[in-house]
């Protein structure tokens, strides 16, 4: 992994294959959704851990088993750091980021898409922002202690 670059792109990274600890069940690692990956492999870098997210999927809460598992239909990711991590995030122009009831948990939040193009695209401009404002700050070292990555 030390010669491993983080993707500059959105769509780059939905191609980088890893796992992470699963924090919601502790049942060992789990392979990140392919629309996280970006955001989970920069907040490694920055030193913060993903604990949760989705991508998001079509179609919402369309059927009565989704609502009742309460899958959700639009893009979040929640991570442990410092606050001044997820006030640069919340600088943006599609994610907004809330506190989480535990000290330094943040939950990021895009803003809710009509479609996935259009999720897509944003998520795409955020990424691109993200590399520009935080290539500074990371530290491959950092990704080492928290991502797994997958072969392919």
């Amino acid at each position: 992994m030390n010669e491993f670059k983080l993707p500059a792109t959105w769509d780059r990274g939905k191609a980088v294959r890893f796992t992470v600890f699963d924090y919601n069940n502790g049942q060992g690692q789990i392979e990140v959704e392919p629309g996280l990956r970006f955001f989970v492999l920069w907040l490694a870098a920055l030193g913060a851990r993903s604990r949760c997210g989705c991508e998001g999927h079509a179609g919402g809460f369309i059927d009565k088993e989704m609502r009742a598992r309460r899958v959700p239909w639009a893009f979040y990711l929640t991570f442990d750091g410092p606050q001044w991590l997820a006030h640069k995030i919340a600088c943006s122009e599609h994610f907004r980021v809330m506190v989480c009831p535990d000290f330094d948990r943040w939950a990021v939040h895009l803003e809710p898409a009509v479609t996935m193009r259009q999720r897509d695209c944003w998520l795409r401009k955020e990424a691109l922002i993200w590399s520009e404002k935080f290539k500074t700050l990371i530290s491959i070292r950092n990704l080492q202690k928290t991502v797994k990555l997958l072969p392919g």
